[in-house]
């Protein structure tokens, strides 16, 4: 194989291994320690909040999803009941320019945005409007967004702009969807193009009669 192949492969490689290290969910489990000092900095921040809470908040939740954290990747499933008018979109797309930022840092990103278009089984759909997907690398890492600055107004905008917002947390099973998957795909089809690139730059170079 040439050097120019052997660098291409050897380029890709190392390219997609870097994001696969990066991207991660598959790390440590939160400590018990380390628990209580992640709720302790929660506490410090939001404790004595004037911003208005819902009754099951995160806040509120955190001790009971820190203690069945397994370190890995979830993904938040987020029912919600949209607020309406011009100013609860506005409040939504301040929220949004706060968490995109803060989520994508920490390998976490939207899966699915989409609006509910009717009731297939059950009663409670009909009060959702809107389902989004979000994948976090883990648990710590959302903790840690949560306690960047930012996201303590950005709580304000998310309040504004849903009346209703019900967030439970799963683990996958199966992804297709995967991220990982999806760059995996695309790698393997650049180099197999590359190389075919290289191949006929090779075969143009040894034949006079394809050279200008």
């Amino acid at each position: 194989m040439s050097k120019s192949k052997l660098g291409l492969i050897a380029g890709l490689v190392i390219i997609y291994g870097c994001f696969w290290i990066w991207y991660g969910g598959n790390g440590d489990q939160i400590s018990k320690a380390e628990g209580e000092l992640l709720l302790a900095r929660v506490e410090a921040m939001y404790g004595d909040s004037t911003t208005p809470e819902p009754k099951n908040s995160l806040r509120k939740n955190l001790p009971e999803m820190i203690r069945n954290d397994d370190g890995k990747e979830f993904y938040a499933i987020n029912l919600e009941t949209i607020t309406p008018g011009k100013k609860a979109r506005e409040e939504e797309n301040k929220y949004a320019s706060i968490i995109l930022p803060q989520l994508l840092k920490r390998a976490g990103h939207p899966v699915l945005i989409s609006e509910t278009a009717g009731l297939m089984l059950g009663d409670y759909g009909r009060n959702v409007d809107q389902v989004v997907i979000v994948r976090h690398r883990s648990l710590r890492d959302m903790i840690e967004m949560s306690l960047e600055p930012s996201m303590k107004q950005g709580w304000v905008h998310k309040y504004g702009s849903v009346d209703n917002a019900e967030v439970f947390i799963t683990r996958a099973s199966i992804a297709i969807a995967d991220l990982r998957l999806i760059l995996g795909l695309l790698v393997m089809l650049i180099g197999f193009f590359g190389v075919g690139f290289i191949n006929w730059k090779q075969r143009r170079a040894q034949d006079p009669e394809l050279q200008p």
